[in-house]
């Protein structure tokens, strides 16, 4: 019988803040780096949502900067939370952050976009690509609503990409995992848009 959500969250951020302790999670988070950046040199999109991360969570910001740096035209974006609801701003890295909700930094009074490629952070992923978050649903009603659906990357190390838990309808699948070990397809539970490939 797989576990519940909450008891296998409990244990994969307890390893990931164990882990964060550790000179190792500096290596994983620059191959992990490294693989998105990869990743996403292959991509034809103009606009891609990342996350601020928090606490121990994978710090893909530099690959994404390196990115926009050589790609002309490309937009960065920052989610920001509203009441219940995500809406993306853009990511202006000269800008000043604010504290949003959750003291997570936000960006304010720019551009808000629905962005084509959305990289997600996972606390962990089940083998058929389902996301484990902290809870409170804020990618799954993101991504329930957008029409496009954005290309969906969940973004994890490893360790925590085969994690076996109880999953809901309403629990959101990516489209890709990305770790420092590379870039895997994860779900075909959806039409892919072939132009973000």
């Amino acid at each position: 019988m797989l576990s519940n959500k909450k008891t296998v969250r409990a244990a994969l951020l307890e390893q990931r803040n164990t882990l964060k302790k550790s000179n190792r999670w500096a290596e994983l988070n620059a191959e992990l780096c490294q693989s998105a950046a990869d990743w996403l040199s292959r991509a034809t999109t103009q606009t891609i949502g990342l996350f601020y991360p928090i606490g121990s969570e994978p710090d893909i910001r530099p690959a994404a900067l390196r990115l926009s740096a050589e790609k002309s035209g490309l937009k960065l974006y920052l989610p920001v939370t509203v009441g219940k609801e995500m809406i993306f701003r853009q990511w202006l890295p000269q800008q000043k952050l604010i504290q949003g909700k959750f003291g997570i930094p936000e960006p304010q009074n720019t551009e808000c976009a629905a962005p084509d490629l959305l990289l997600v952070p996972c606390v962990g992923v089940d083998p058929l690509g389902h996301r484990l978050g902290y809870g409170g649903g804020f990618y799954d009603r993101y991504l329930q609503k957008a029409d496009p659906r954005p290309l969906t990357v969940g973004i994890c190390f490893s360790q925590f990409a085969a994690a076996q838990f109880q999953t809901e309808p309403f629990d959101a699948a990516m489209d890709w995992i990305i770790t420092e070990k590379g870039a895997v397809k994860a779900a075909p539970l959806h039409t892919i848009p072939p132009q973000a490939l």
